[in-house]
């Protein structure tokens, strides 16, 4: 699909974005719920990319473009696990080892490797188990931001 010129710009780094927007725009006139649908999910995309700093009584807000697992080092892993916490926690569906390797694109049988980013940001204090009382096992467990 050939994106719009008007988002064209988000096309490098935000290219479900800018196809959804994109498809948006094109079912405007046409088919104003289909319009709806694609407006609504690019939002939604837009949102689960954007992270608040609040340096000296301000807001920024700092859009980050999609960056797959295996070019994240484990500082960025502890980060996105927090910001997946916090977003199901937003969700009142708290995160998981599924959801997580879910959001990561971690295949079953490499659930390790979920478990081992959990257990990374566990140690940094950015999250905490939905029931202290429900065990280790990581697989099992929903966390919190």
């Amino acid at each position: 699909m050939e994106i719009s010129p008007n988002f064209a710009f988000l096309s490098k780094d935000f290219p479900q974005i800018a196809e959804s927007a994109t498809f948006a725009e094109l079912h405007a006139l046409g088919d104003p719920r289909a319009a709806l649908f694609h407006a609504r999910h690019a939002v939604e995309q837009l949102i689960k990319s954007i992270c608040f700093e609040t340096p000296e009584d301000s807001t920024r807000a700092v859009l980050f473009a999609h960056k797959p697992l295996n070019e994240m080092d484990s500082k960025e892993n502890v980060r996105a696990c927090y910001l997946h916490a916090a977003l199901r926690s937003v969700e009142r569906d708290p995160m998981t080892s599924s959801s997580l390797r879910e959001r990561f694109g971690i295949e079953k049988k490499n659930m390790a490797i979920a478990s081992r980013i959990i257990k990374d940001t566990l140690e940094e204090n950015l999250i905490k188990p939905f029931d202290v009382d429900q065990g280790r096992k990581h697989a099992n467990i929903s966390f919190r931001a």
